[in-house]
């Protein structure tokens, strides 16, 4: 009668405890996507870790750009997002108490984002031989694929435009930035 009793008792408060466990285990699924071009990212690697990082799951996103990790518990956690071409991006803060679904946009790295209001060279850190690059249709005036608008000398690079374009070219270093 003794050991009913106990096996009994064992027995509730493993399902007691079990039971709490699970119900606190939440879904976290989501979507990687380029900011730019609203496209999915597939193969991005995604990381969620908790505020103390004594959690830290991994995942890749698939051809969808889709990621799930199926049991996390209650919290503040940190997702990183890392795929080729794309800034290493972390979302932090993110409360996770009820399952929860994520988007997520990711931008590509640009080494040209900096230099949009700054016309200094990189390389003799100076503006006087530093012209504008002008996007569109192509224009050769003097064959040197440089050109006047309205007294302004610019550099025309062609129709193709991309969210990551150079702004200006030093004709002393024949560089692009």
């Amino acid at each position: 009668m003794k050991i009913w009793a106990f096996h009994t008792i064992a027995l509730i408060l493993i399902v007691a405890l079990t039971s709490s466990y699970f119900l606190s285990a939440h879904t976290v699924k989501g979507v990687v996507i380029d900011g730019y071009r609203k496209i999915v990212v597939a193969g991005a690697s995604v990381v969620i870790s908790d505020t103390s990082v004594s959690l830290r799951k991994g995942k890749y996103a698939d051809k969808f750009g889709q990621f799930i990790f199926p049991t996390i518990d209650s919290g503040t956690y940190s997702i990183r997002i890392i795929s080729v071409s794309y800034s290493d991006t972390t979302f932090h803060n993110i409360h996770i108490d009820k399952d929860t679904t994520l988007i997520f946009d990711i931008y590509r790295f640009c080494r040209y984002d900096t230099s949009k209001t700054n016309s200094k060279c990189p390389i003799c850190h100076k503006k006087n031989k530093v012209i504008p690059i002008i996007y569109g249709l192509p224009i050769s005036v003097n064959g040197d694929n440089s050109s006047k608008y309205d007294g302004i000398k610019y550099l025309t690079a062609g129709c193709k435009v991309t969210n990551c374009d150079p702004n200006w070219y030093c004709k002393r270093d024949k560089v692009k930035f």
